[in-house]
């Protein structure tokens, strides 16, 4: 699930707190348990959901899972998670990334991380075409490119989104 770059990015994640944003499938959710996170994954489909709470319970894994859309998820407190991540092309479904963005915001841990991760290749006039290797070199950025940055000032946790991640490299 996770290359060495994503390792790298996440940090030494045993007796850590991770949130998944838009689990779908909860692969991430399960890898990242697997390296000794303390895991809660959220979802807007039920389903997706109820299937991953079923694998939890084969596996007697301890996940929390929050039926919730990212934008807003009021289950959660604010300042209390190591890394929130978001995989596959989950970033594309949603139409306000800002808020996507300033949840993560919220419920970081200052010091926290945000990664955003995406699998694909984007055609882009401004940036040229990226290939699925080049995005997954980019951990911790999004592959969007509008760039705004929202920032929690009561927990010093800063999400950005923007063109300066998306030319950056580990």
């Amino acid at each position: 699930m996770f290359d060495d770059v994503h390792l790298r990015a996440f940090g030494d994640l045993n007796g850590k707190r991770a949130c998944v944003f838009a689990s779908g499938d909860n692969r991430a959710v399960f890898a990242l348990t697997g390296l000794g996170a303390t895991v809660t994954s959220v979802d807007i489909s039920e389903n997706q959901l109820e299937v991953a709470r079923q694998r939890a319970s084969e596996l007697d894994l301890d996940v929390l899972f929050i039926r919730s859309d990212v934008t807003h998820i009021p289950e959660l407190e604010s300042n209390q998670f190591d890394l929130v991540f978001m995989g596959g092309v989950a970033i594309f479904w949603f139409s306000n990334l800002e808020a996507v963005c300033r949840e993560a915001a919220r419920i970081l841990l200052p010091g926290g991380r945000a990664a955003w991760l995406s699998g694909i290749i984007i055609p882009s006039p401004l940036y040229g075409r990226r290939t699925s290797r080049d995005l997954k070199s980019s951990i911790l950025i999004s592959t969007v490119a509008q760039g705004f940055s929202s920032t929690d000032s009561a927990q010093n946790t800063t999400c950005t989104i923007g063109q300066s991640a998306i030319n950056s490299r580990p």
